[in-house]
C-alpha cells in the first residue's frame, strides 16, 4: 500500500482506507466498527465486494467496490476490516456497537454452516422476519 498501516492512533481529520478480507460473514460482522472510525473524525472509505456494497450503504462511510492506486495514495492510513476491533481496543460487546441496516423491503435472513467433523453443505431455509 502506498500509505502507512493504521495502528490505532487518533484519526481526527485523517483519511483511512479499510480493505475487506475474508468471507461475507466476517465483512458483515466487522462492518459495525466502521462508524466508530467516522465518530473519531476520520473520512472512512471501505473497499467492499460488489455483493455487499449496497448493504453497507447504511453506514456513515464511503463504500467503494474498487480503488485505484492513486486513490489509495491519497489516503493517510489503511487497515483491514477484521483488524478494527483490535485497533479500536474493543472488548467485543455484541450490542455495544451500531450494526448495519438493510433495506426495509428486504427482510430475508438465512444461515449456513460447515463443520470440519460433519457433513458439508448444510444450510437452513430462508426465514422471513418483519422489519424492525
Amino acid at each position: 500500500m502506498p500509505c502507512p498501516e493504521w495502528r490505532g492512533e487518533a484519526l481526527a481529520g485523517r483519511r483511512i482506507l479499510v480493505l475487506s478480507e475474508q468471507g461475507f460473514g466476517d465483512h458483515i460482522m466487522f462492518a459495525r466498527f466502521l462508524p466508530l472510525l467516522a465518530a473519531q473524525g476520520a473520512e472512512v472509505t471501505l473497499v467492499a465486494t460488489t455483493e455487499l456494497a449496497r448493504l453497507f450503504a447504511s453506514l456513515s462511510v464511503q463504500v467503494r467496490t474498487g480503488v485505484a492506486r492513486s486513490e489509495a495514495a491519497a489516503m493517510d492510513v489503511w487497515t483491514t476490516l477484521g483488524s478494527l476491533p483490535h485497533r479500536l481496543g474493543s472488548r467485543w460487546s455484541p450490542c455495544r456497537h451500531p450494526s448495519i441496516r438493510g433495506s426495509r423491503s428486504r427482510t430475508a435472513v438465512g444461515a449456513a454452516w460447515w463443520r470440519a467433523d460433519g457433513p458439508r453443505g448444510r444450510t437452513t431455509a430462508t426465514v422471513r422476519y418483519p422489519p424492525a
